[in-house]
C-alpha cells in the first residue's frame, strides 16, 4: 500500500466552566483579516455570504491582489454585478455575516474594519452616491440579515475605478452587546436599478474587541490527520479550536518536537492549515495544542504511518523553466484545433499561482471569431517511467479555472477539466481511453482569481512501469467570444 493506516484518529478534550473575573479584553471576529483558508463559495471561513437576490449577479472571492489587501495576503471581495443586463433591480445588497460568540452582556464592544469599493472605469453613477457600505446586528443566533432593524451607513464616499484602486477607508463605532450572542452583518448597497455596472467591495481587519466573559469553558480542538504521508513530503494537518476566553496560541508538535505555531489574537475560534513534512518513514505522534487567555489548553492527538515514497512527476510545480510556446519544461502540449485559438504560457500573476512563482496556463479563446466549433480540447501531458508495477500512486493536482467577466456560459457547465493515461508511455492524446472529469465547478473571472482547487486520487503503475498522464481543459459549446483559462500548478504523481 502506498500509505500506512492511520493507527489513531484525532482526539478533543473538552474543559469545564470555570470562574474568573472578566477584565482582559480580546478580539472576538473569528477570522476578521481573512488570512485563513476561503470555502468554496469564496467566503472566509468563520463568515457566510448572503444577498437579497433580484436582477443582479453576486459574487464572493478571495482577493489576493496586493494593491486591495489592507494587512496580509488577501482580503474578501464582494461584487454586485449587472453587466450584460437588459434591465436591474434597485437596492441590491451582498454582503458577509459572522455569529459572534463569548460576550459579555451589557458590556461595550469596540467595533472596526477597513474597506474599499471600486467600480467600472467611467461609471456616471460613482457621483451619485450609488454606492454605499452598511452594517448591523442582531441578537442571538439569528442569520437573517433581513432581522436587523440597526442598519448603520458607514461614511465612505470614495470609490475608486476598479482597475487603479486607492487607499483604504477606515471606520469605527462601538455597541453594548445585548447578550453573550449576537450576529453581526456588513454588506455592499447598490442604489439604483442601472445596468452595466460592477461594485466590488474589498473588507480587512474587521474587529470587534472587548470584555472577555467571566465564565468560560476550557478551550476544544480538533486535528485532521494527513491521509497519505509519506518521508519527505510536505503535507498539510487542518486544526480547529475553539476558545470562549478567547485564544491565544495554536501549537503543532511532531514527536515531542514543535513544528509550527500560530498567535490566536484572543479569538474566539481558529482554523489553522499546519504544515508538516517527515523525515523518516514508521509511526509518528502528532499533537495539535490549543492555549486560552485564563491559561487552560486542549491537546488532540494522532498517531500515523510514514512511508517511503518519492516524486515521478517531472517539473509539477512548473518552477523549472518553460520552453519556448509556452509549456513547462518535461511536458508537452496538445489541442485538437478547430475554429478555436489555444495559449500555453507561464502564470506569473500571484493571485493565479498555488505556491512558489509559477503556473502552467492553458487557455482556450474564441475572442473576435464569427463561429466555434463544440468540444474544444487543449492540455499538457508527460511520459513517467519507473514506476512500480502493480503499485498504487496518488495523483494530485491543484487548478484555477476563469472566464471573462460576464460570461454566461459559466453557469452551464460549458467549461471542465480532464485527466486520464495511456499504458507504456503512448502519447497520442487521442488514445486515451479513461478520461476522468475533475470536479471542479467554480469559474472565476478573468480578472478576479479565487482560490486553487485541489483534486487528488490514485492509480496502480501499469505492468510496463510507464504511463503518460494527459490534463486537459474542455470548452464545451460553440460559443464565440469566449476565453477559458486553465492554471494548473502542483501536479503530482507519488508512491514507491
Amino acid at each position: 500500500m502506498l500509505v500506512a493506516a492511520l493507527i489513531a484518529l484525532s482526539v478533543v478534550w473538552f474543559g469545564l466552566a470555570r470562574g474568573v473575573i472578566g477584565t482582559e479584553t480580546s478580539e472576538r471576529i473569528t477570522n476578521g483579516s481573512f488570512e485563513q483558508r476561503f470555502g468554496p463559495d469564496g467566503v472566509g471561513v468563520g463568515w457566510n455570504g448572503f444577498d437579497n437576490g433580484g436582477a443582479a449577479r453576486y459574487g464572493w472571492y478571495r482577493d489576493a491582489w496586493t494593491p486591495v489587501v489592507y494587512e496580509g495576503a488577501s482580503s474578501q471581495l464582494i461584487e454586485i454585478n449587472t453587466r450584460g443586463m437588459v434591465a436591474s433591480d434597485a437596492d441590491r445588497y451582498a454582503g458577509i455575516y459572522q455569529i459572534v460568540r463569548g460576550l459579555v452582556p451589557g458590556a461595550t464592544y469596540q467595533f472596526a474594519l477597513r474597506g474599499m469599493m471600486r467600480v467600472l472605469e467611467g461609471d456616471s453613477d460613482r457621483a451619485n452616491w450609488s454606492y454605499s457600505v452598511e452594517w448591523g446586528y442582531t441578537a442571538g443566533n439569528n442569520s437573517n440579515w433581513q432581522s436587523v432593524a440597526n442598519w448603520q451607513e458607514t461614511p465612505w464616499s470614495t470609490v475608486y475605478s476598479r482597475l487603479s484602486p486607492g487607499t483604504f477607508l477606515s471606520y469605527r463605532a462601538s455597541l453594548v452587546a445585548p447578550g453573550d450572542t449576537i450576529t453581526l452583518f456588513i454588506r455592499a448597497r447598490k442604489k439604483w436599478g442601472t445596468v452595466g455596472r460592477e461594485l466590488d467591495l474589498n473588507l480587512d481587519t474587521i474587529s470587534l474587541v472587548g470584555t472577555q466573559p467571566a465564565t468560560a469553558r476550557a478551550p476544544e480542538i480538533v486535528m485532521t490527520a494527513p491521509p497519505s504521508p509519506g518521508v519527505g513530503r510536505l503535507v498539510v494537518v487542518p486544526v480547529r479550536a475553539k476558545g470562549q476566553a478567547g485564544l491565544v496560541r495554536i501549537e503543532l508538535y511532531s514527536d515531542g518536537t514543535l513544528v509550527s505555531s500560530q498567535d490566536a489574537n484572543g479569538q474566539a475560534e481558529v482554523e489553522v492549515a499546519f504544515r508538516w513534512q517527515p523525515v523518516s518513514s514508521g509511526q509518528h505522534t502528532l499533537v495539535a495544542v490549543a492555549r486560552d487567555a485564563f491559561g487552560e489548553q486542549a491537546t488532540a492527538k494522532a498517531i500515523v504511518g510514514v512511508v517511503d515514497v518519492r516524486e515521478h512527476v517531472q517539473n509539477g510545480g512548473f518552477e523549472g523553466g518553460f520552453q519556448a510556446g509556452g509549456t513547462a519544461g518535461g511536458w508537452l502540449p496538445f489541442d485538437n484545433g478547430g475554429r478555436a485559438g489555444y495559449r500555453f504560457g507561464a502564470e506569473t500573476w500571484p493571485a493565479a499561482i498555488y505556491d512558489g512563482q509559477s503556473a502552467q496556463t492553458i487557455a482556450i479563446s474564441t475572442e473576435g471569431q464569427a463561429a466555434s466549433d463544440p468540444d474544444r480540447y487543449a492540455g499538457i501531458f508527460q511520459t513517467i517511467g519507473g514506476l512500480t508495477p502493480g503499485a498504487t500512486y496518488e495523483i494530485s493536482l491543484r487548478g484555477l479555472l476563469r472566464a471573462r467577466e460576464g460570461d454566461s456560459d459559466i453557469a452551464n457547465y460549458a467549461y471542465r477539466v480532464q485527466w486520464g493515461f495511456t499504458l507504456d508511455g503512448g502519447q497520442d492524446w487521442r488514445a486515451v481511453q479513461n478520461w476522468q472529469e475533475v470536479p471542479w465547478d467554480t469559474i472565476y473571472p478573468r480578472s478576479s482569481p479565487g482560490a486553487y482547487t485541489r483534486y487528488r486520487t490514485t492509480v496502480q503503475a501499469p505492468p510496463g512501469g510507464a504511463l503518460t498522464l494527459f490534463i486537459r481543459a474542455w470548452k464545451k459549446w460553440a460559443t464565440v467570444n469566449r476565453e477559458f483559462i486553465l492554471d494548473l500548478d502542483a501536479a503530482s504523481l507519488v508512491g514507491p
